[in-house]
C-alpha cells in the first residue's frame, strides 16, 4: 500500500488554492446538510399539515350532524315548554316516556395538540395558523357548551320519574329549561361558524354516521345516540 506524502507547498498561490479546496469542501458539505435539514423539515409540516385537516374534517362532520339534527332540538324544547306550561294549567303533569336529549359530541384534538407541542404547527405560514387556531377554538367552545347542555337536559329528565309537580319544582324546571335553551343557541352559533371556517379553509366535513332526521315524540322509547 502506497502512503503519498503531503506535497510541500511552494508559493502562497498554491497554499491559497489548497485552503480555497478545504473551504468549498466545508461550504459544500454544511449546505448539503442544510438541504436535507430543510427536506426533513418540509416533510414533517407536510404531515402536520394533512394531519390537522384530517382531524378538522371529522370534527365538522359531527357539527353538521348536529346542525342537521338541529330541527328536532328546537322542536323537543319546544314541546318541553308547553308541557310545563299545561301542567301549571291544569295542576295535572302529563309524563313523557323520553325526553330524547340531543347527541354529545367529543371534539378530537389530538392531532393539533401533538403538532403544537413537537413546534410543528410554529413552522406553517402564519396566514395558515390562524384559522387552524379559531378553528379549534370553536371545537373547544363547542365541546364545552355540549357539556352544559347535557347536564341542564340530565336536571330535564326529572320529568321522566315526576309524579307530582310543586309550584318550586316547576319552577326549577323552567330554569332548567331556559339553560338547555341558552346552551342550545350557543351551539348553533358556534358550529355554523365552524361550518363556515372550515369552508373557507376548503376542509370538506366527514361523516361516517347515518344521520336519522325523524324526530321521535317524547312518548317514544329514547334513541340510542352515537358519541
Amino acid at each position: 500500500m502506497d502512503i503519498h506524502k503531503p506535497k510541500p507547498v511552494h508559493s502562497l498561490r498554491e497554499f491559497l488554492s489548497e485552503i480555497a479546496v478545504v473551504v468549498c469542501g466545508i461550504a459544500i458539505a454544511l449546505t448539503g446538510e442544510q438541504v436535507l435539514e430543510l427536506i426533513h423539515r418540509r416533510s414533517e409540516v407536510a404531515e402536520a399539515r394533512a394531519g390537522i385537516r384530517d382531524e378538522i374534517a371529522g370534527n365538522v362532520g359531527r357539527v353538521v350532524y348536529r346542525l342537521m339534527v338541529q330541527p328536532c332540538i328546537d322542536q323537543r324544547i319546544a314541546e318541553i315548554g308547553r308541557l310545563l306550561d299545561d301542567a301549571e294549567a291544569t295542576g295535572a303533569l302529563k309524563r313523557p316516556t323520553s325526553l330524547n336529549v340531543p347527541p354529545r359530541w367529543i371534539m378530537d384534538t389530538g392531532r393539533w395538540n401533538g403538532a403544537s407541542h413537537a413546534g410543528r404547527v410554529s413552522l406553517l405560514p402564519s396566514e395558515e395558523q390562524d384559522p387552524y387556531t379559531l378553528e379549534y377554538g370553536g371545537f373547544d367552545y363547542f365541546w364545552e357548551m355540549e357539556k352544559g347542555e347535557q347536564l341542564a337536559w340530565a336536571r330535564l329528565r326529572a320529568l321522566e320519574t315526576t309524579r307530582r309537580l310543586t309550584d318550586d319544582g316547576l319552577l326549577k324546571l323552567r330554569q332548567d329549561l331556559e339553560e338547555a335553551r341558552y346552551y342550545n343557541w350557543s351551539i348553533r352559533e358556534v358550529a355554523q361558524l365552524i361550518v363556515d371556517r372550515a369552508k373557507e379553509m376548503g376542509v370538506s366535513p366527514r361523516i361516517t354516521y347515518k344521520i336519522d332526521r325523524r324526530c321521535p315524540s317524547m312518548s317514544e322509547p329514547e334513541r340510542a345516540e352515537i358519541q
